[in-house]
């Protein structure tokens, strides 16, 4: 019996140290799943303004509605904000500017959206581009880049 409590005397702080050593572990992946939750919410809320975008403009070629529309669905929890500085129309494939070639060289602001709405014979895309900064930067990305994508038929 003597022999019992003498080991479990040796072994009280031995919980703690273990618990030192995983701590470290278990909040980086805390924090991982964190970082990559926010990011893919992001991703999904950039597709769904520009499916909100290309429904109006399915219907309607006023750029006002179109803008507000994206505004209005991209704008809250994302942390994103779409300010329309960034905003191009491109009627036909054979218009002389490229919407989507200036939306991809546009230097879009961290936190701010792009879009490019894209008028062909029968259907039209809106291509939405949001440049995003992690929550946390732990794992030393820059700001990420996301796309959004939406064709509809136009009635």
């Amino acid at each position: 019996m003597r022999q019992d409590r003498a080991d479990n005397k040796n072994q009280n702080g031995q919980a703690l140290v273990e618990f030192a050593l995983i701590l470290p572990v278990l909040l980086l992946i805390i924090l991982g799943i964190l970082e990559f939750g926010w990011l893919f919410n992001s991703q999904i809320t950039v597709t769904s303004s520009a499916r909100e975008g290309a429904r109006v403009a399915c219907v309607t070629d006023e750029e006002g509605k179109i803008k507000s529309a994206i505004k209005n669905h991209i704008e809250g929890l994302s942390g994103l904000t779409f300010s329309g500085s960034h905003y191009y129309v491109q009627e036909g494939t054979a218009s002389g500017t490229d919407a989507l070639a200036a939306l991809i060289s546009a230097g879009i602001p961290v936190g701010d959206v792009g879009a490019a709405v894209v008028y062909e014979s029968e259907e039209v895309r809106v291509y939405l581009r949001a440049m995003k900064r992690p929550l946390v930067g732990l794992f030393g990305f820059g700001s990420s880049d996301l796309w959004g994508t939406a064709v509809m038929r136009l009635e």
